[in-house]
């Protein structure tokens, strides 16, 4: 009789007791056993068909591997450890009592064997029955492992394809990158270097002209005293007339220069629209790169989703396995009632056949002395399989503290990186503090040259009221010069009839001495103006120097205030001709219009960086957010799995002599084998993982050499490009900015991908081969990257400032720009008025002198003639050959008043021309000043 089994564990004994009274118990059962054996080989069963029994009933039950436990640990691990603890007490129990059973039937069997002989045939017919279910079943099963085998090397073979795929897709990305990136350094090298070339060559030629006129400046001031020393006597009209004429000519000269001034200005224009084109097609192309780069992303988003269907299959293999396994156990579980079953009915009629078994006993004895012979070996082989256990479970501790040591520097990497990262940023405040301080500095000098200025204009105001004044004395000196010389006419004629108006003498005498009373005081008054004249002109001189003093400090900063270059040279085309000057308004109106344009493109531009932006950070922390769970849950695996290793540690070596019976020590050897092959697989991966660590590394540390060298690189171009606009260079320090926007944003979706996509492949792979350290750097690494993205967000930020700082201060001085533009337009149809009635009184002045009118009249039709050459814009041929003509018939009037009036200099003749635009300048601002009424002074200032 089968006595019932007794649970051992109910008392609440630890690990240790457990496993000393299973190993005790073993013992026992084994001695037991071989008792059994010697028994079973007096009463003459064979040792073979025991064998044959015990490697099929162990087929069937499938040993638990103390490796693929912690598949199955959770946070109740400790739980599931104790129940197969109670599990095999258990089963020891059970052993026992078939132990118990088995000398039982042993008994009966003898006293069967002797009673009733001719039955052991039948019960071998049924022994060899019962092996060929068994061997078939052991066939099945084998075929099953081995189709589970080419499915799992398939899976292998796609997951490395598709890790091949993935470095080949980087290695692609990385070198276009590169190629593009110096491509682009190329051409803006290129383009730096010849707008350095075209900026260096005007200035160089405008500072050669400027030391020339002030060198100049002292002859000229002696040439003008001496001219103003002939004007004393009677021939101040004549001297009047000729300097209206001189007057008309330099106006002419001055709308040649004018003329050539806008056409360099519409070469300047024509260049800055270029480059702003180029700018676009930059930006377009920058643009398609970044929509290239997303469908890149997009695809390997699609192979990342292909790889997760890939391991939900293998996952439900797993499972489909896992209840294989337990339909297996359960049909054991059947087969073992079974066998109860039929040792019951065994046990029935051994009764009869204890008498034959008496004679087979020696036969038995023999057999069992083979057994224990084999059971011998089967140990020592499953000493050699527990050693080389060991030494795995050693190499794997090995592999473990590796890894630390590695997670530990580059722990300390990332602690260097982030110093460098912060200095860095320390670095970038405190430039953007002294570039904050310098605007500051420079706007207060414009805003002191602005009120200095204003103190010039005021000045020049005055003179002007003054000159009018002495235009009006003149005026009436002029009245009584002529009064003098009909008083003279009447004394001739007094004196031709004297004996007629004899008379009439005394009265006419004393007249006479009244009217050179009148003449002395006159010719007082006339030396007093002559000398306020003198000294109106001196202070003029003084404040001409002073002008160029400012003019000197406002080539100085010439970016600052190019407003007021501006105004002035609007100023002085106006004089020439009203028609170009609207034309030239016109046009800059289109180009603000074109300007504006692209400013709302721009931040419509950065409207669409900004939703990219805020998608990133959606994404970021979707990201974060799924790197805390799973890091939660690696490490809830890992406290469970460290504490299930102490306790598989001690119990793997009595679950492998309990489980792995017989012929399971071949197959325990098969599947170390597989393992070891599983532990070189994954160092290569450490391996290749720890060199992608280093190649990343090393490109970070080329990237932030590379924006070293660019930032330096734009240190020297900003010193360089002082003398450009303030327009273009906003501009270029745009582009500049959206170039290293796009480049970060580069950056930051190619390590986005690339580290998406090893994530995810570590992810596999731990899934599939459940390595704990590439979850470790799983984890690490992304702490790292939520790092990255709060840097770049950071920056971010800081970019967007600067940029509606800077579209701002753009918007300021269009609106600045429009204002001028508008009080220039009012000021020109007030200075066209007074350059009619100018014209006019020059009329009346010039009744008497008609070869100067005639010419005056040519000069005007081709002025008029280039005006419309200018609006057509279709005749250059003509332009050129009229301005000629102007520049000839100019040169001949000068020289002819140089001739007149002053004495001939041979080293002013290579300087003639500039010398010649210079008074030209000056005469027309007397001409202003001198014939300018008073209501048209209070509209213009």
């Amino acid at each position: 009789m089968s006595r019932s089994v007794v649970c051992p564990l109910n008392m609440g004994a630890t690990a240790l007791e457990s496993l000393s009274s299973l190993q005790r118990r073993l013992q026992s059962a084994e001695e037991q056993s071989e008792e059994l054996v010697k028994g079973l080989n007096v009463l003459g069963v064979s040792a073979g068909h025991l064998l044959l029994n015990s490697s099929a009933r162990s087929s069937l039950k499938h040993p638990v591997s103390p490796v693929n436990t912690h598949q199955v640990l959770g946070a109740d691990g400790e739980g599931l450890l104790w129940r197969l603890c109670e599990t095999l007490v258990s089963r020891v129990c059970r052993l026992e009592s078939l132990l118990h059973a088995l000398k039982l039937a042993t008994f009966r069997l003898e006293t069967d064997r002797e009673l009733n002989p001719s039955h052991t045939a039948r019960l071998h017919e049924q022994l060899s029955i019962l092996q060929a279910q068994y061997e078939e079943e052991q066939r099945s099963s084998w075929r099953e492992v081995l189709k589970l085998q080419d499915r799992l090397q398939q899976a292998c073979d796609e997951r490395k394809e598709a890790q091949q795929e993935v470095l080949r897709l980087r290695e692609a990305l990385q070198s276009t990158i590169s190629a593009k990136r110096r491509e682009q350094i190329a051409q803006e090298t290129a383009v730096d270097l010849k707008a350095e070339q075209s900026r260096n060559a005007p200035l160089l030629r405008v500072k050669e002209m400027e030391r020339v006129v002030e060198r100049k400046s002292g002859q000229v001031k002696a040439l003008e005293a001496a001219c103003h020393t002939l004007h004393v006597d009677r021939q101040v009209n004549r001297a009047e007339l000729k300097t209206k004429t001189e007057h008309i000519f330099s106006l002419e000269r001055e709308c040649q220069q004018l003329r050539d001034q806008s056409g360099v200005k519409e070469t300047l224009m024509s260049e800055l629209r270029k480059e702003m084109k180029n700018l676009k097609m930059s930006l377009q192309k920058q643009e398609q790169e970044n929509v290239r780069l997303m469908s890149d992303e997009r695809d390997v988003q699609v192979l990342n989703d292909k790889l997760e269907i890939q391991c939900s299959k293998l996952k439900a293999t797993v499972q489909s396995l896992t209840l294989e396994n337990t339909r297996i156990q359960n049909e054991h579980q059947n087969n073992i009632k079974e066998q109860k079953q039929l040792l019951d009915t065994v046990r029935r009629n051994s009764q009869t056949e204890l008498q034959s078994t008496i004679s087979e006993k020696l036969a038995l004895q023999k057999q069992l002395e083979v057994l224990k012979e084999d059971q011998a070996r089967l140990q020592q082989s499953s000493l050699v399989a527990q050693q080389t256990a060991v030494d795995h479970q050693q190499m794997l501790e090995q592999t473990i503290e590796r890894l630390q040591e590695e997670l530990s520097c580059a722990l300390r990497e990332e602690a260097n990186m982030r110093k460098e990262r912060d200095q860095i940023n320390s670095e970038m405040r405190s430039k953007i503090v002294l570039r904050e301080n310098e605007k500051n500095h420079l706007e207060t000098q414009l805003s002191e040259i602005k009120i200095k200025l204003s103190t010039v204009n005021s000045g020049l105001q005055k003179q002007e009221m003054e000159n009018k004044a002495l235009v009006e004395s003149l005026t009436v000196m002029q009245h009584q010069q002529e009064t003098h010389r009909q008083v003279e006419q009447m004394l001739w004629d007094m004196t031709d009839s004297k004996n007629k108006l004899a008379y009439e003498k005394g009265k006419l005498q004393a007249r006479v001495q009244q009217m050179g009373e009148d003449l002395k005081t006159m010719k007082a008054e006339c030396s007093q103006h002559c000398q306020i004249n003198i000294t109106l002109q001196h202070s003029y001189t003084r404040v001409q120097s002073e002008s160029n003093t400012l003019k000197e400090h406002l080539h100085m900063l010439q970016q600052q205030h190019r407003d007021t270059n501006e105004v002035v040279q609007v100023l002085e085309k106006v004089l020439s001709s009203h028609t170009l000057l609207q034309q030239n308004t016109q046009t800059l109106q289109t180009e603000l219009q074109d300007r504006t344009q692209e400013l709302h493109t721009l931040r419509k531009e950065k409207l669409q960086a900004m939703k990219e932006i805020q998608k990133l950070r959606a994404e970021a922390e979707r990201l974060e957010k799924l790197t805390h769970i799973t890091g939660n849950k690696v490490e809830s695996l890992q406290k469970a799995l460290d504490e299930a290793q102490l306790d598989n540690r001690k119990l793997a070596q009595n679950l492998e002599q309990f489980l792995q019976e017989n012929h399971n020590a071949q197959e325990k050897l098969n599947t170390l084998s597989q393992r070891e092959v599983e532990l070189k697989e994954a160092r290569v991966e450490i391996c290749r993982l720890t060199e992608h660590v280093d190649y990343s590394k090393k490109l970070l540390k080329r990237k932030k050499d590379s924006m070293r060298q660019l930032k330096k690189a734009l240190d020297e171009e900003s010193v360089k490009s002082h003398d450009l606009s303030q327009a273009n260079q906003e501009l270029r320090e745009k582009v500049s900015e959206l170039e290293k926007l796009v480049s970060s944003q580069k950056s930051h979706l190619n390590s986005r991908t690339a580290e998406n996509i090893s994530l995810r492949i570590k992810d596999l792979e731990a899934e599939i081969e459940s390595l704990e350290e590439i979850k470790d750097d799983y984890k690490k690494r992304s702490y790292e990257q939520s790092q990255s993205y709060q840097q770049l967000h950071s920056e971010m930020a800081s970019l967007q400032t600067e940029l509606q700082c800077l579209a701002s201060n753009q918007q300021g001085e269009l609106q600045a720009e429009r204002h001028l533009n508008h009080t220039l337009h009012e000021k020109c149809l007030h200075l066209e008025k007074s350059l009619k009635r100018l014209q006019d009184e020059r009329d009346q002045a010039e009744v008497s002198h008609g070869e100067i009118t005639e010419n005056t009249i040519e000069d005007h039709r081709d002025l008029c003639s280039i005006s419309e050459s200018f609006n057509d814009e279709s005749e250059p041929q003509k332009l050129t050959e009229n301005l000629r003509r102007t520049e000839k018939a100019a040169a001949q009037n000068r020289s002819e008043v140089l001739t007149h009036g002053c004495v001939f200099d041979p080293e002013l003749e290579p300087w003639a021309f500039t010398l010649q635009r210079w008074e030209i300048k000056k005469d027309l601002t007397r001409i202003t000043s001198s014939y300018k009424p008073t209501r048209l002074v209070h509209t213009l200032t």
